[in-house]
């Protein structure tokens, strides 16, 4: 089984910034949050270290390259 911080590192290192979001959430548990969107393992780490229970977002558009289509 992956953890959160297992799949967020895999994604940053796919070149996908991510940030952490409150557990049941959509919103960011980061302070500025999707300009805090990293792919620095370190930070990604001190995240999660702060709290595992964090799900994972992936910051879409120009950073990524992911395009996102929410239909409902």
């Amino acid at each position: 089984m992956t953890t959160k911080l297992e799949a967020a590192l895999v994604y940053a290192s796919w070149g996908w910034p991510v940030l952490p979001i409150g557990e049941n959430s959509k919103l960011p548990a980061s302070r500025h949050g999707v300009k805090d969107a990293t792919t620095d393992p370190d930070k990604i780490r001190d995240w999660w270290d702060h709290n595992s229970d964090y799900n994972v977002a992936v910051a879409a558009g120009k950073a990524s390259k992911i395009i996102v289509f929410d239909v409902d």
